[in-house]
């Protein structure tokens, strides 16, 4: 007999042209498949809570041809997020560090990512900013939170192991 565990999903949808969102989705109107098996969608609601966004942005040497792209990614991206909550950008070179903190405006956003550069003889520890941002989005106790992360190939010189940051 398996045993039934209830999971929380959440999901943007919004109107390709006007970008407005859509409320009239049902639980007929959502798919999920987890191993290739449907799973039953119980309720859908509006999010009614502001999501803090921690963006992570390898500014590694490693990343040093792609920070142009980079920037122009994170700029159209940071307009399209514009009121979902609150949101950082943390470059990962060496070690963690805040180019912005938390925040619902798009000038010092834009300015963060103004400020992403590659940093010379440097190597990327994203395994050490997620677990770092992870903390953090903890303390702020929201019900949603979420860690987008823009990177190259690269080294990886973080301190922890990969099982540790699953954890």
């Amino acid at each position: 007999l398996a045993q039934a565990n209830e999971r929380v999903l959440y999901v943007s949808a919004w109107d390709a042209k006007t970008r407005a969102p859509i409320t009239s989705l049902g639980v007929t109107d959502v798919v999920i498949r987890e191993d290739e098996r449907s799973r039953e969608v119980l309720r859908v609601t509006p999010a009614t809570s502001p999501m803090p966004i921690a963006i992570l942005v390898d500014n590694s040497q490693a990343a040093r041809d792609e920070i142009a792209d980079i920037r122009k990614g994170l700029t159209s991206f940071v307009k399209a997020l514009g009121g979902v909550g609150p949101i950082s950008i943390i470059g990962i070179a060496d070690r963690p560090t805040i180019l912005r903190d938390y925040t619902t405006d798009q000038k010092p956003l834009l300015d963060g990512i103004g400020r992403v550069f590659a940093m010379p003889d440097s190597g990327a520890t994203l395994l050490d900013a997620i677990v770092e941002v992870s903390n953090g989005l903890r303390k702020r106790e929201e019900d949603r939170a979420a860690i987008v992360v823009v990177t190259t190939e690269n080294v990886e010189f973080s301190t922890r192991h990969y099982t540790e940051v699953l954890e």
